[in-house]
């Protein structure tokens, strides 16, 4: 029986750089798009077209924003989607709402403090995609050298480092990526000292290890990056 294959080498992934690029949280611009899309993941149900919050890479929004935010105002913080049954029914629901209010305005306020900071700071918009791929060929290129060296000092090893089958299936699994690392090693004696004398000798047989860490995690590492 065929032993079930888990690992896929790094040199067979394909992927496209910048739908990855996309998925993740990279540069000075990282917190700020985790902001949007989470305040969109919340109110973009009560708006008729699409997100509410688009920037432009100088920090800017979108056109239409304000509008945008009028309609969800309206609708999620007034009730206005729902239809009143008269005038007491229509200010309870606006009163009532109040806290929703708060809670709407403190993060989109949030948002808009943080896009003028970043601009005034004079701090540019990263290219995700070109970190990425620098990122992935680097690392394609390196681990089969750091193998060979590791081997030259390890010689009953056996290292086999890739991508956890399965994990680069469709792009909305590459930002959730893992690196996998087994280590095998043969023929193990486990020695037993006393200070300088051996009082025991065991034969220990093989030892398999394995680790799983994400692939993107020291990626743009030295440029403020934030990877979920």
């Amino acid at each position: 029986m065929t032993e079930e294959r888990i690992i896929t080498p790094l040199d067979e992934v394909d992927i496209d750089m910048e739908k990855a690029a996309n998925a993740l949280f990279l540069g000075p611009q990282a917190s700020l798009i985790e902001k949007i899309q989470d305040f969109n993941g919340r109110y973009s149900r009560y708006c008729t077209t699409g997100d509410v919050i688009q920037i432009n890479k100088n920090y800017g929004f979108k056109p239409c924003v304000y509008d945008k935010i009028k309609e969800v105002y309206g609708n999620y913080c007034l009730g206005y989607r729902s239809k009143p049954i008269d005038m007491w029914s229509l200010k309870y629901r606006i009163d009532n709402n109040a806290w929703n209010q708060r809670t709407f305005w403190r993060d989109a306020i949030s948002i808009q403090r943080q896009m003028r900071e970043l601009k005034d700071s004079n701090v540019g918009w990263q290219d995700n995609v070109v970190v990425v791929r620098q990122f992935f060929d680097e690392l394609k290129e390196r681990i089969p050298h750091e193998i060979e060296n590791a081997l030259n000092i390890f010689t009953n090893d056996d290292i086999t480092i890739g991508i956890q089958d399965g994990s680069a299936d469709g792009s909305e699994r590459w930002a959730n990526m893992q690196i996998v690392i087994e280590l095998f090693t043969a023929d193990i004696d486990m020695q037993v000292f006393h200070q300088e004398d051996e009082i025991a000798n065991y034969r220990w047989g093989n030892v398999a290890t394995q680790w799983k860490i994400p692939f993107w995690k020291f990626v743009n590492i030295d440029r403020l990056c934030k990877v979920y």
